[in-house]
């Protein structure tokens, strides 16, 4: 995939496909690494965590499952390093680890249009995002924000384009704009 942000997604629906109800995505970034965490609370990993990362395996009623495999190769690619944590009925933990410097490190990519993608099509799940800068730090918690909303749905046209405006202005200000 041409951008991380498409990987992370793919990754979501995973978490959502396994039933999580809570799904937390931490993006941590400094001058010399982006260092990636995707944790849930859905149904876990069933045995051998490595045969994920076999693009003819999946855990869904499907032939072949290639997220996992994409985001190895991206961190074979750069010489990074990845770790994928889970027990059946436990969550799973999914991080990585790719040094800015390599050629092969695709972009980040629109990270605001797969959170709230994901939120439009999973307005159940309660989900959390945290992205830090260096010092600086953004969180997003779609819980506190259904609770400000009492009845109306967090995947609301209105509200999805408020929650959009939200998080550009966040990682504006983390990158150092106005």
């Amino acid at each position: 995939m041409k951008e991380l942000a498409l990987n992370i997604l793919d990754l979501l629906e995973n978490s959502a496909a396994a039933k999580a109800e809570n799904i937390m995505l931490i993006i941590y970034e400094n001058t010399d690494k982006i260092h990636i965490e995707l944790k849930d609370d859905g149904s876990g990993i069933d045995g051998n965590p490595n045969r994920l990362l076999d693009p003819f395996y999946s855990s869904k009623n499907k032939k072949i499952g290639l997220g996992l495999p994409f985001v190895k190769e991206i961190v074979t690619l750069c010489q990074g390093s990845m770790d994928i944590q889970g027990k059946p009925g436990s969550g799973t933990n999914i991080s990585f680890n790719l040094p800015k410097g390599c050629i092969d490190l695709p972009p980040l990519g629109n990270i605001v249009s797969t959170i709230i993608t994901f939120i439009t099509l999973h307005p159940e799940i309660n989900f959390k995002y945290e992205h830090v800068i260096g010092e600086k730090f953004s969180i997003f918690d779609s819980q506190e924000f259904k609770t400000m909303l009492e009845d109306v749905p967090i995947n609301h046209p209105k509200v999805l384009k408020l929650l959009e405006s939200y998080l550009e202005n966040n990682l504006k200000n983390l990158y150092g704009g106005n």
